[in-house]
């Protein structure tokens, strides 16, 4: 028994060896299948596909920033032609209410208070200042430093200065030589003289402050538009940096792109916008593009038009959507110099930029509280209204005359980055948008779901009239 028990312990010690052994080489074959299955490591310009990093998390302070730019951006940019017909009803109206009702006095009311000496009086000064630091700025970032281009957009505030000087310089006080007299001595002939020699010179004196404050808002108004887009720009310099990074064999080696700067350009084609249709039981959605009638597949008899014909549309908001996919590659046309710049010039301005931006919306806001003040309690109701419609007619004359064409071109525009959008076809994208299509089938309209026509609740309705008209009869 013992030596039957001895050789049973040392087979077993055997085959568990054996069992062993095998094991460790099967799984030594499978392992090294499974390596000779793996495909190459990519290297080179394709190394980096399926790698794209995210962008960095926002802090509270950015998150705050843009919070309070948000809430400056509701109040600055309210509807030109709101804040003209407001002005022009409050200069009219208001200005007569007060010539015949005047109000309390107050601080406000004299003309030597510290906000008419050294706001109104010198509010050119202040225009120049705020606003032309903002148009520098931001004319650096997207023009990449550009000399030529910092100094088009400056170009708008210089022919500003130029039409605000001639207007009150010489405009305002022409008209008032010319229909005044000297109270209490009518031989003498001009103002100066006038007053110099203790009398009072009555004429027609047009509001100044009416003018320069209304000209100063819409002026204000006008340039703070460079800032619609700008957060984005944020977006673009990452996603181009990225790209710029991967496409270039140096940049992936080094883990920059700056080694090749100012060597070229790098380009890439405009994408194409396509179209896409869906079916379901025969029907083509596409249809309702057209206009015309169209035949649906229910037992040959249903019928359909549209009122409303979708091609201009949707051609239009086709064209937005290729506008803003060109926007995305808006960066790539830039050198690695100029984008080295614009990225520099970005990261550094931005804080000023939103300071300035901020700035300007107090400047708007004491405009027209100022503005009330000159209605309620300064010059008369003609004075103001003539002060007013200049200040319109110069800002229209500028704006939407004078800086249409290529020089110096409206704000945000021009540049070596395409980042602002174009507020027209916005609007015009708003409004075709609002539009819906009307389907009618056998002359009564089909209720729509989500942009489908429901022809089942037709079919239901006329069945129920069925119904309904049978029974009158019986």
């Amino acid at each position: 028994n013992a030596i039957v028990f001895i050789w049973l312990i040392t087979n077993l010690s055997f085959v568990t060896n054996k069992i062993t052994m095998a094991g460790i080489t099967t799984n030594k074959k499978f392992l090294r299948q499974a390596s000779l299955r793996r495909p190459p490591v990519e290297k080179g310009r394709w190394a980096s596909k399926g790698t794209k990093p995210l962008p960095e998390q926002a802090t509270i302070k950015n998150i705050i920033c843009v919070m309070i730019i948000h809430i400056c951006r509701k109040v600055l940019f309210i509807e030109t032609r709101v804040k003209i017909t407001l002005y022009s009803l409050s200069l009219f109206f208001g200005s007569l209410v007060f010539d015949f009702l005047p109000m309390p006095r107050t601080y406000l009311s004299y003309k030597d208070n510290a906000f008419n000496l050294y706001f109104v009086k010198i509010g050119w000064a202040w225009l120049l200042s705020v606003v032309g630091s903002f148009v520098y700025l931001t004319s650096a970032t997207y023009g990449c430093g550009k000399t030529a281009i910092i100094q088009q957009h400056m170009a708008r505030l210089v022919v500003g200065t130029l039409v605000w000087g001639l207007l009150t310089q010489w405009l305002f006080a022409s008209i008032e030589s010319a229909t005044g007299t000297c109270l209490g001595k009518s031989i003498i002939p001009d103002k100066w003289t006038c007053i110099t020699s203790g009398f009072q010179w009555h004429a027609f004196d047009i509001s100044g402050h009416a003018f320069i404050l209304v000209y100063m808002n819409l002026v204000t108004v006008e340039e703070a538009q460079a800032i619609v887009g700008w957060e984005t720009i944020r977006e673009m310099l990452f996603h181009e940096e990225h790209r710029r990074k991967s496409d270039s064999p140096a940049g992936a080696a080094t883990g920059g792109y700056y080694s090749n700067a100012g060597a070229g350009s790098s380009s890439a084609p405009a994408p194409t916008g396509g179209s896409s249709s869906s079916t379901a039981s025969g029907t083509s959605y596409d249809s309702y593009a057209g206009s015309g009638s169209y035949s649906a597949s229910n037992n040959g008899t249903d019928t359909w038009s549209s009122s409303t014909a979708y091609s201009s549309c949707n051609s239009t908001l086709n064209q937005d959507a290729h506008e803003e996919k060109k926007d995305t590659v808006a960066l790539r046309s830039l050198s690695n110099s100029d984008f080295f710049i614009f990225k520099s010039n970005y990261e550094d301005y931005t804080p000023y930029i939103r300071a300035l931006f901020i700035c300007m919306t107090c400047l708007s806001i004491a405009c027209d509280v100022l503005l009330a003040c000159t209605i309620m309690y300064f010059h008369t109701m003609p004075q103001k209204v003539v002060g007013g419609f200049l200040g319109i007619a110069a800002w229209y004359f500028t704006y939407k005359v004078l800086f249409r064409g290529q020089w110096p071109g409206l704000p945000g525009e021009g540049g070596l980055v395409r980042y602002h959008p174009l507020r027209e076809k916005l609007r015009e994208t708003h409004v075709c948008r609002k539009k819906s299509t009307v389907i009618t089938k056998d002359n009564q309209a089909v209720p729509m779901f989500m942009g489908m026509p429901m022809y089942g609740a037709v079919k239901k309705e006329d069945s129920r009239a069925g119904k309904e008209t049978a029974g009158g009869g019986g």
